[in-house]
């Protein structure tokens, strides 16, 4: 059930063109950054945002016929 709801949100981000263009997860091109690139943009000022959603956890809370009539809106 998990995999079927992240795929129609994904769909639903990529076809909406919702994703920003430094977006580095939960996207079908290539999408790992590795310590290296991080080190780089700390180095030079920069920030890095890094999220790590425990997804099952979270879907095991939600109200699932709830969540579906969402997505189906």
């Amino acid at each position: 059930m998990e995999s079927v709801i992240k795929d129609k949100l994904v769909n639903h981000v990529i076809n909406d063109d919702l994703f920003c263009n430094a977006q580095h997860g939960f996207v079908p091109r290539p999408s790992c950054m590795n310590r290296e690139r991080w080190t780089e943009l700390l180095d030079g000022g920069n920030s890095v945002d890094v999220i790590y959603p425990y997804l099952r956890k979270t879907f095991d809370t939600v109200p699932h016929r709830r969540l579906i009539k969402k997505l189906e809106a």
